[in-house]
């Protein structure tokens, strides 16, 4: 450990004809390899440590360390109760002052989802949607009590003699810094004011942000206004946006509007200053503009809240009133001023139609937009591998798949005349019913077959794999925690541990989530072989069914090929070239800004994952005729 030692006479006074100043200077110690040319105009204040070549100019310190190389110039007021590391830049700031209540943003309560409270989420450093969302929607009084003794003695929410500013971190141009730290190589350019935050990413000018913290890779850029927040590896919010009480996570991009109460799941995404996420949880969202939502009834306060499952949207000026459920991967289009659950009906339509809500089920099972959707996440994560999220974007998979089997259920008791609709506030029209479950059965016959696929091509090309599934681990209902798809049995063996002692570490309810993100494959084939009966190839009977699961899978590929290319044309379509041509041809422009549909990049891709599935699926079906 480097040695620091106190200032001899000479050294004070060639400090004071340099301009500075202290109130003891026997409090003032420094490194060896201390540059006293680089300390100018500076004033002391108690006990101050000076690292090696260490740079102080124009700056009032007290009860502060500074680390070797680290930089300090033209402070406004004071630094206080600081350990400042190794090789920081702090360059015209206001002040930097930490007293004895500082915590740093970790055990802030977040009264996320439901703005009148109920679901708080306690704030701490590595904080993953899957652990918030554990925390925000299991109830049980018990288990909130174990949870978060859990939390407090792994944090141990203590308050900090001084505030930590990171190795490499840098600090301009901003106003006060109060309680808070910033983390190693973080960025703070122009903030107007950090209050009891950690700051691990990015804060941009003319923002402030208050009891929150900021991840590793988070980005919180200009003009942003942020209370009781927290800002995953990843997650972005720019140009304005103002949030309260809410979370983000990775991935997610928010800009210019504003939220409150939102628990923002991985991907989650709104560019529009007109648009208020309000009082829900969301994720793999996206946010038309003037998309707005309403919990106040203006009866008992705000105590209404929403859920919009993955991979939904919200169309230009569409609205929905709290409580309502959308299912996933749901366009919502138009104002709904009921109550609205569409709950066990994904891949769906809503639309406003003369003050009522129509439901189309399935109607975009093989949408071109959901299918480009999950293309692009998986290319636009942009996670620095601090992120503890744990994240599956597939549309088709156990959770999605099992609520497309119950809504053919619920479907096929309409047909049948049952007066059965499982939903609420919406209508479906009878003359869709058939259409819909057509679509559905297409959607899990390519799901089955992508997946039995998979095992099949391991059986026979890798020599491993079972055909067969392990029984114990089967559970007919799945769960999405915020991103992770896992079978609920296992969440609820959690929840018994936490609340029955049997887990008391924090590490090993992350883990945990690890674990069934690892295993989720193997919980994916478990589940969908049960829907199969008996695989053992040596028997023709078997050999008849998995033959029958591929040749439905290969006609359900076409299916998808043949919707996808017909809602992808009407992109190319007469009226969508209205608006070109001001100055040539109306053809020739559209072409040279569009181009032609048999080029287009996406029906490209789409085309080639086709003829790679039908390719696999004839392969297959021979390989089980041999």
């Amino acid at each position: 450990m480097d040695s620091y030692r106190a200032l001899t006479q000479d050294e004070v006074d060639i400090l004071v004809s340099q301009g500075c100043s202290a109130t003891n200077w026997s409090g003032v110690t420094v490194h060896p390899g201390y540059n006293i040319d680089k300390i100018r105009f500076a004033d002391f204040v108690d006990k101050v440590r000076l690292g090696a070549d260490c740079e102080v100019y124009q700056a009032r310190l007290k009860d502060t360390v500074l680390g070797n190389g680290a930089v300090i110039r033209r402070i406004g007021r004071i630094v206080e109760n600081c350990e400042i590391g190794q090789y920081v830049t702090i360059e015209n700031v206001g002040a930097i002052v930490s007293d004895a209540s500082a915590a740093h943003g970790i055990g802030v309560e977040v009264k996320v989802i439901n703005e009148s409270g109920g679901r708080e989420v306690l704030l701490h450093p590595g904080l993953s949607a899957q652990s918030a969302y554990f925390q925000a929607f299991v109830s049980s009084e018990r288990f909130r009590q174990a949870y978060r003794k859990l939390l407090f003695e792994h944090f141990n929410k203590k308050q900090f003699r001084q505030s930590r500013i990171g190795d490499g971190a840098v600090i301009r141009d901003a106003g006060e810094l109060m309680n808070s730290a910033v983390g190693r190589d973080a960025k703070i350019h122009g903030a107007i004011k950090i209050y009891n935050t950690t700051v691990n990413g990015y804060v941009g000018a003319g923002s402030i942000v208050k009891n929150s913290i900021v991840a590793v890779n988070g980005y919180v850029g200009d003009g942003c206004i942020l209370d009781n927040c927290f800002v995953a590896d990843s997650a972005v919010l720019d140009y304005g946006f103002s949030a309260d009480n809410s979370l983000f996570f990775a991935n997610s991009e928010c800009l210019r509007g504003e939220g409150c109460s939102v628990f923002a799941g991985p991907y989650t995404s709104s560019h529009h200053k007109s648009t208020l996420l309000l009082a829900g949880v969301y994720s793999f969202y996206t946010a038309g503009s003037g998309s707005n939502f309403s919990n106040h009834r203006f009866k008992l306060g705000p105590l209404h809240q929403g859920v919009i499952e993955r991979g939904s949207k919200t169309g230009s000026s569409s609205y929905l009133i709290w409580p309502s459920h959308i299912a996933p991967f749901t366009s919502v289009i138009g104002r709904h001023s009921r109550i609205v659950d569409t709950a066990s009906f994904p891949f769906s339509l809503l639309l406003a139609e003369n003050d009522k809500s129509v439901l189309l089920p399935g109607a975009l099972i093989f949408s071109c937009g959901y299918v480009r959707d999950a293309m692009k996440w998986n290319t636009r994560d942009k996670r620095s591998g601090a992120s503890y999220d744990i994240i599956n974007s597939e549309l088709l998979n156990p959770y999605t798949v099992g609520k497309i089997l119950h809504a053919i259920s619920l479907l096929k008791d309409m047909k049948a005349g049952n007066n059965i609709l499982g939903a609420v506030g919406v209508e479906i029209p009878e003359d869709y019913i058939d259409k819909a479950l057509a679509r559905y059965h297409a959607g899990v016959n390519y799901y089955y077959g992508e997946v039995l696929a998979e095992v099949l091509d391991d059986y026979y090309n890798k020599g491993k794999g079972l055909l067969s599934g392990n029984s114990e681990s089967i559970s007919e209902e799945w769960v999405d925690l915020a991103g992770l798809i896992t079978p609920k049995k296992f969440v609820h063996f959690l929840i018994s541990g936490i609340e029955g002692g049997r887990i008391t570490d924090y590490y090993s309810v992350e883990e945990f989530f690890m674990k069934l993100g690892k295993n989720y494959k193997t919980y994916e084939w478990d589940w969908v072989s049960s829907k199969f009966g008996d695989l053992d190839l040596e028997r023709a009977d078997c050999r008849e069914n998995v033959r029958e699961i591929l040749k439905n899978w290969k006609e359900a590929a076409m299916l998808r090929v043949e919707l996808i290319k017909r809602d992808s044309y009407k992109e190319f379509t007469e009226n969508m070239s209205i608006g070109y041509g001001l100055l040539e041809t109306k053809d020739q422009d559209f072409v040279n800004i569009r181009g032609y549909f048999d080029d287009n990049q996406f029906m490209e891709n789409v085309m080639k994952q086709a003829k790679i599935t039908f390719e696999r699926a004839d392969k297959l079906l021979a390989l089980i005729n041999e």
